[in-house]
């Protein structure tokens, strides 16, 4: 019976960890990243991990587009990827001059809305991710001047991680509750 308890919560555990939050650790570790700038001056900020991190864009004055773009190459499978993201832009010219999102396998999904307000959030979910993927955030100045942007990226348990880890721990404590009558 102490087996089977033990099982329900380590499968309540693994399920929950298997879909849920991006972490900035394990595979998406801040010393995993690779960042790429361009030649201009923006940023990956990882003072936050392993809760959050940021990507700021480029504002070095050249009047040419910089991508700035962090990426890993995922080394296990994750299933429900989910995170939220909060934008803002100093540009002058507001959002479109500073689009953000995230990258996969070469495609640019952008987040942040160009007809927007200068401060936008929003929660992604359900990203399947396969091994040798590549994954990460971008912020692309269009006009490298005016004003940068960044994007800061948090993790947000997904419903469903929570219900299969309450439900290992109840049927661990209904076991507990059976055994001890």
């Amino acid at each position: 019976m102490r087996k089977l308890t033990l099982l329900c919560a380590f499968l309540g555990l693994a399920a929950a960890a298997l879909a849920g939050p991006i972490s900035f650790s394990g595979q998406f570790s801040p010393g995993l990243a690779t960042v790429t700038t361009n030649g201009g001056d923006g940023w990956f900020d990882s003072s936050g991990a392993p809760v959050w991190a940021a990507v700021w864009g480029s504002d070095a004055g050249s009047d040419e587009e910089v991508i700035t773009l962090v990426t890993w190459i995922v080394t296990a499978p994750v299933s429900g990827l989910s995170f939220q993201w909060s934008y803002v832009t100093y540009d002058v010219d507001g959002p479109s001059y500073d689009p953000a999102g995230y990258y996969l396998n070469g495609d640019y999904s952008q987040l942040s809305n160009d007809a927007g307000p200068n401060s936008q959030s929003g929660v992604i979910s359900g990203l399947n991710l396969n091994s040798g993927d590549v994954f990460g955030f971008y912020v692309d100045s269009v006009d490298d001047i005016e004003g940068r942007a960044g994007i800061t990226i948090t993790g947000v348990p997904e419903p469903g991680s929570f219900a299969l880890f309450g439900l290992g721990l109840a049927l661990a404590g209904a076991l507990h509750l059976r055994r001890k009558r």
